[in-house]
């Protein structure tokens, strides 16, 4: 496999890693704060939760956007340097874009 082509891959199953994890952190801050403030005896208060958690939800949402964009940058050079990649991988479908399903 081309260099080119191994690194466009690693972009995208990095980036698509990344989005997973960050989604699935999302709420997990959400429920963390929502048990400190009923330890707290605050309440469940979900707005007081996302008040004070403005600032990281706002840093979360600029990773998450970054890896998306990084995402939909490698995909398209993907199927640019998809020539590089070997005709056994490209028979299964590797690198090509995914055709709908015929009934």
């Amino acid at each position: 496999m081309a260099p080119e082509v191994r690194t466009c891959l690693d972009r995208l199953v990095r980036a698509e890693w990344l989005q997973r994890r960050l989604a699935a952190s999302n709420p997990i801050l959400i429920e963390q704060k929502l048990a400190s403030l009923a330890e707290a005896g605050s309440g469940d208060d979900i707005g007081a939760a996302y008040a004070s958690l403005e600032t990281t939800l706002q840093g979360l949402q600029v990773r998450i956007n970054a890896a998306e964009r990084n995402y939909r940058n490698a995909l398209p050079e993907l199927y640019k340097l998809r020539e590089g990649i070997p005709k056994d991988l490209r028979a299964i479908g590797f690198g090509c874009k995914k055709s709908e399903p015929s009934l």
